[in-house]
């Protein structure tokens, strides 16, 4: 009888170590399309796989993507970075790739590195392969 409460008691205890759940279960990974929403601010570019030296107000660039599928790239030129280009369009997000439309022109740019904090796009501009490199503000 004595063996019988023992191997009664082991065996509850073992389904009650299995029975719990583990309270991970509930939280996801961010997505690409949560992850790339956001303002981020141009670090650094290569091109053909060679560095390109970025000015000051090339530093100022930034590229804002929206939850409502929207995008505006704004770029900073001319005497102490004051005149203001901003770029507006669409995208839309599929994998890895971004399709970034501006009226009737589409740029498709691969994400090579996507998380929290650094974006890392690559793409073709003229025949020149370009990757540049935005961290989140």
């Amino acid at each position: 009888m004595k063996n019988l409460k023992k191997i009664t008691a082991i065996l509850l205890l073992c389904l009650a170590v299995v029975s719990c759940s583990s309270d991970d279960e509930g939280t996801q990974e961010p997505t690409n399309e949560d992850l790339v929403i956001g303002l981020w601010q141009i670090q650094s570019s290569t091109q053909d796989g060679n560095p390109v030296t970025l000015g000051s107000c090339d530093l100022l660039s930034t590229i804002r993507f929206t939850e409502s599928g929207m995008f505006t790239q704004t770029f900073y030129t001319g005497t102490n970075c004051s005149t203001v280009t901003p770029q507006t369009g669409s995208y839309t997000l599929e994998g890895d790739n971004i399709t970034v439309n501006q009226g009737s022109s589409a740029t498709i740019i691969r994400i090579v590195t996507l998380n929290e904090s650094n974006l890392s796009v690559e793409f073709n501009f003229s025949g020149v392969l370009k990757i540049d490199n935005y961290i989140k503000q």
